[in-house]
C-alpha cells in the first residue's frame, strides 16, 4: 500500500476525486486529497464521505521577517529550489515579467514588498514539505513547481494527466513538463525503427485537441457581447463589495471590465490591418502564433524562455531577405494585449501580424517554417511537413529530426541557416510525422468525455477506472 496525495483544484474536481476513490477503494492505497479552501473540502466530503482531506489553507507554519531569509536559504540548498524562479512562475508575484500583455489586470499581491512576497512563497513551500512528508506518489492536474521540487528531492513519484495533443487522447506525464519518459522513448524508438514510403503519409492527419477546440470556439468579438460580458463582470464586483468578500490582495477593483472591450477592439484592428497569405505570396513565411498569457504553458512549462517579444526579435534578425515573420494572436489574448504591442511589432521591417479571421492551419499551410515556444502549433507543423523552431526546452517534439530547439541568437541563426539551405528534406519531414504520430498513439489513451468533465464536480468512476488502469499498466512498479 502506497501513500498517495492528490490535489483537487477548481477544474476536473469530480474526476480527480474519482481517481482518488478508485486508487483507495479498488487498489487499496492510502489516498489524501489536498484542497485549497473550506468550500473545496466540503465538496470532496459530499462526493466521498470517507475521504482523507487536508485543507492547504489550514496548515499552520511560522515565518516572519526576521526568520524568512534564513529559512529561504536553507530551502534553496536542501530542495534545489530557487525562490526567485518560483516567484517568476506566478502571475501575481511575477506580474513584472508579463511585459507582453500590458492590459492584464494587476493583483494587489504584485505590489507587495520583496520580503512580504518571500514570506508568502516560503510559507507555501513549508506547507508542501509538510503535505508530502512520508508520501510515495503525488498527482496533480496543473504543473506546480513547488511540490515538484520537493517530490524530486524526496524521491516521490509525480504524475499529471495531460493531453498528448492528438484529438481526445491523454497520457500520464511523469516529468513535470507535460511530457513523459515513455512518450519520449517511443519517439526515439520510432525515429530509429520507422519504415515508410511516400504513400504512408496519406493517413497521417492531425486531429485537434478536443478541449482546445471547445475553448477557442467560445471566443466572441462583438461589442454587443462585450457590453453583456462587462456588465456581468461589474455586477460580480459590486456583489463582492457589498458582501465584503473582495480580497485586497487579488485583482484590482473592476480591473477585468475594460478587457471585455479591449478584446473586441484588438480583434477588429487586426481584422482591418492584418496580413493574409495571398498578400505575402512573394515571400517565404515563418509562422509564429503568439501564446496564451499568463498561463502555465509559458510560466511553468518553459521557465527558461517565456518572452515572445524576444523570440520575435531573434527570428526577425536572422531571416534571409526573402523571408517574413508572421505573428498570429491567441484568441483569448486580444483582451489583455495592449494595442501598442502590435504597432511596435509592425515597426520591425520583416514582421507582419495575421488578419484575425484567417485560420491558423491556413498559415501553417502557407508557411515554410513554424516557430513556437510550447504551443500545439509545433505538433500541427510536424503533421503538415513543416520544419519547426522550438524555443521550449522541454517539448517532446524536440526529439524529432525536423525540429530545432533553440534558446539564443546563435542557435536561432544556425537553425534558420540549416533550414533555408535545404538541410531538411522530404524524407526527414515524413520520418518526423510518422514517428510523432505513432508515439502519440502508443503512449496515450482515448478519453473523449474529458472535455465534458472540466467544470464538473460529479463523480466519474468509469472514466477514473480507465485513467487509473492506464497509470498502473505503465507505472505499476511505482505502486508496488
Amino acid at each position: 500500500m502506497k501513500n498517495i496525495t492528490i490535489f483537487v483544484g477548481s477544474e476536473n474536481k469530480g474526476l480527480n476525486i474519482s481517481i482518488g476513490h478508485v486508487l483507495a477503494e479498488e487498489y487499496l492505497h492510502n489516498v489524501t486529497f489536498i484542497v485549497s479552501n473550506a468550500y473545496a473540502e466540503n465538496e470532496v466530503k459530499k462526493k466521498y464521505e470517507s475521504a482523507n482531506i487536508l485543507n492547504f489553507s489550514s496548515i499552520d507554519v511560522s515565518v516572519d521577517e526576521n526568520s524568512v531569509m534564513d529559512i529561504a536559504l536553507k530551502i534553496e540548498k536542501e530542495y534545489n529550489i530557487n525562490i526567485s524562479s518560483i516567484m517568476a512562475s506566478k502571475r501575481d508575484f511575477g506580474r513584472g515579467y508579463l511585459v507582453n500583455i500590458g492590459k492584464f489586470p494587476v493583483l494587489g499581491r504584485s505590489r507587495w514588498s520583496y520580503k512580504k512576497k518571500m514570506i508568502f512563497v516560503v510559507s507555501e513551500i513549508l506547507k508542501w514539505i509538510n503535505i508530502l512528508d512520508n508520501q510515495d506518489i503525488y498527482i496533480q492536474k496543473w504543473i506546480d513547481r513547488i511540490p515538484l521540487f520537493i517530490a524530486n528531492t524526496n524521491n516521490i513519484s509525480t504524475f499529471s494527466l495531460v493531453p498528448v495533443k492528438y484529438g481526445d487522447r491523454f497520457m500520464w506525464s511523469d516529468d513535470g513538463y507535460n511530457s513523459s519518459s515513455s512518450f519520449i522513448k517511443a519517439i526515439k524508438d520510432n525515429i530509429t525503427n520507422s519504415e515508410f514510403t511516400d504513400n504512408s503519409e496519406l493517413s497521417y492527419d492531425f486531429i485537434p485537441e478536443g478541449t482546445t477546440k471547445l475553448l477557442n470556439s467560445k471566443a466572441k468579438y462583438t461589442y454587443r457581447y462585450a457590453f453583456k460580458h462587462a456588465y456581468y463582470l461589474a455586477l460580480n464586483e459590486v456583489k463582492k463589495i457589498l458582501l465584503r468578500t473582495k480580497d485586497s490582495s487579488g485583482y484590482d477593483y473592476f480591473s477585468w471590465v475594460p478587457t471585455a472591450f479591449n478584446s473586441v477592439y484588438n480583434y477588429k484592428f487586426l481584422r482591418k490591418i492584418g496580413a493574409t497569405p495571398s498578400m505575402l505570396e512573394n515571400y517565404k513565411i515563418v509562422y509564429f502564433p503568439l501564446h496564451l498569457e499568463p498561463e502555465q504553458s509559458l510560466l511553468n512549462l518553459s521557465p527558461e524562455f517565456g518572452n515572445i517579444a524576444e523570440a520575435i526579435h531573434l527570428i526577425s534578425k536572422n531571416l534571409p531577405c526573402n523571408y517574413v515573420l508572421v505573428l498570429k494572436e491567441q484568441p483569448f489574448c486580444y483582451a489583455v494585449r495592449s494595442n501598442s504591442f502590435y504597432k511596435q511589432m509592425l515597426q520591425i521591417g520583416n514582421v507582419y501580424i495575421a488578419n484575425s479571421e484567417i485560420d491558423s492551419q491556413e498559415w501553417i499551410n502557407a508557411s515554410d517554417i513554424v516557430a513556437t515556444i510550447t504551443g500545439t502549433v509545433g505538433v500541427e507543423a510536424v503533421y503538415s511537413n513543416k520544419p519547426v523552431i522550438s524555443f521550449g526546452m522541454h517539448q517532446a517534439i524536440n526529439e524529432l529530426p525536423s525540429v530545432f530547439q533553440v534558446s539564443n541568437f546563435s542557435e536561432v541563426e544556425r537553425s534558420i541557416k540549416n533550414i533555408t539551405s535545404g538541410y531538411i528534406g522530404h524524407e526527414v519531414l515524413l520520418l518526423s510525422k510518422i514517428s510523432l504520430r505513432n508515439a502519440q498513439l502508443n503512449a496515450s489513451f482515448n478519453l473523449e468525455e474529458y472535455k465534458d468533465q472540466i467544470k464538473s464536480s460529479l463523480l466519474s468512476i468509469n472514466s477514473a477506472k480507465i485513467i487509473v488502469d492506464r497509470l498502473m499498466s505503465e507505472y505499476g512498479n511505482k505502486f508496488e
